[in-house]
């Protein structure tokens, strides 16, 4: 017996069930995925767009008003606006890169050659990565605190006087580039790993050939892991470029002597939880974390494009 649109009934009921299963899939499964991605991926990126041509006072919504270029007008020109402040911040703490880059190829190369105790070493290498950057950060302002820290009670006992390390301009970020190298080993890993795939022979070929052990790694051994510095170094650029809580902890909560703790997704959180008044609100922290966005980006086309001429994939 056929139905009306030509399909009969045990087919029809086949396919209503497929349906009604299919459906009740999606809204068990799939439903809370596109709303999740809706809600945490697609409307704040809309957002994103918008707020930076609006004025919004602290994070109130209903206060948004759009007032075109001027919050990018403010951050540019405004004397009292700290952006090339933290710009210059974020662009100081990018020096922590290459010195964690450098300890972490430094130890990989150490430990490549097989010395007793290897592999101890490389799991104590790797156990920063297990500590709370918070926990870590707490840690180093204790070790810096200018009575009581643990720095300057060494130099006390050697009698020489304390050293504010965390109140001075100068100091502030050596500072907290020095506490960098605490896991700057565990990069090590990677550069272990990579090193462990190069080709013996040719490196025995070069040391035969009367090659100093500083040339053989510049023309043989570094080429051969440059896939794997390249990586490492767009991740740590990345990376630095949004260091936030050891600036905070470090500076106990404020913007450090002048400024100094002051780093642009540091300036982007105050703006946007906890300044009032001009240079302040939802749409100026965004404005300043679009710039910010676009810097990253400029950063990772030139390092990529650079990237051509010293990094060999055969």
């Amino acid at each position: 017996m056929e139905s009306s649109n030509g399909l009969s009934a045990p087919v029809k009921k086949r396919k209503k069930a497929k349906f009604n299963s299919n459906l009740t899939g999606f809204l068990m499964g799939g439903l809370p995925t596109v709303i999740a991605f809706c809600w945490l991926g697609f409307f704040p990126k809309i957002m994103g767009f918008i707020l930076p041509f609006t004025k919004v006072q602290g994070t109130n919504l209903s206060t948004l008003t759009f007032v075109g270029l001027n919050n990018f007008r403010y951050l540019f020109t405004n004397p009292n606006s700290y952006f090339w402040k933290s710009f210059s911040v974020s662009c100081k703490y990018l020096f922590s890169v290459p010195i964690g880059m450098g300890i972490a190829l430094f130890v990989a190369t150490q430990l490549d050659k097989n010395i007793r105790g290897a592999k101890g070493f490389r799991v104590i290498m790797f156990l920063p990565t297990f500590v709370s950057g918070v926990a870590m950060s707490i840690f180093w302002r204790y070790v810096f605190q200018t009575d009581t820290g643990i720095l300057n009670s060494l130099f006390k006992l050697f009698g020489a006087g304390s050293i504010d390390f965390l109140n001075s301009e100068r100091l502030y970020m050596p500072s907290v580039i020095f506490t960098t190298t605490w896991g700057a080993c565990a990069n090590s890993v990677l550069f272990q790993a990579s090193l462990a795939n190069v080709d013996q022979s040719i490196k025995e070929s070069a040391k035969i050939d009367g090659a100093s052990e500083f040339k053989t790694f510049w023309k043989i051994t570094f080429p051969a892991i440059s896939p794997t510095t390249f990586y490492q170094l767009i991740m740590s650029l990345i990376g630095a470029l949004q260091v936030f809580t050891s600036l905070q902890l470090l500076s106990n909560g404020t913007i450090g002597p002048n400024g100094a703790a002051l780093s642009l997704v540091y300036y982007v959180y105050e703006m946007a939880f906890e300044w009032s008044g001009e240079g302040s609100g939802l749409g100026m922290a965004t404005a300043c974390a679009m710039i910010f966005e676009w810097f990253i980006i400029l950063l990772t086309v030139i390092v990529f494009t650079t990237s051509k001429k010293w990094v060999h994939y055969d």
